[in-house]
């Protein structure tokens, strides 16, 4: 994703998604025992585009104990909040 870590979390903070919330620096942990996602950050990597520079990090999703259904619900209602204008 083009965006960093910061800019992650408050984004991620307004979407309403499983509790609990456990939030780290490059992690946040959403659910209970046997059922939870865990989101890391990668270390990010500035992005360079022309005369631009963009933060870029890769965020990684494991899921455990979800089906592949709710696993596609939660991306579709993730997307909803991180989208951006631009078309």
């Amino acid at each position: 994703m083009t965006i960093n870590h910061a800019e992650f979390h408050r984004m991620f903070a307004a979407v309403p998604a499983l509790e609990p919330r456990k939030v780290e620096k490059n992690a946040i942990t959403l659910g209970t025992a046997g059922h939870y996602v865990r989101i890391r950050l990668a270390p990010e990597i500035p992005q360079r585009f022309g005369a631009l520079t963009l933060a870029s990090t890769t965020v990684d999703f494991e899921f455990t104990g979800f089906s592949p259904e709710e696993i596609v619900a939660f991306f579709v209602h993730m997307d909803r909040y991180f989208q951006r204008a631009g078309g």
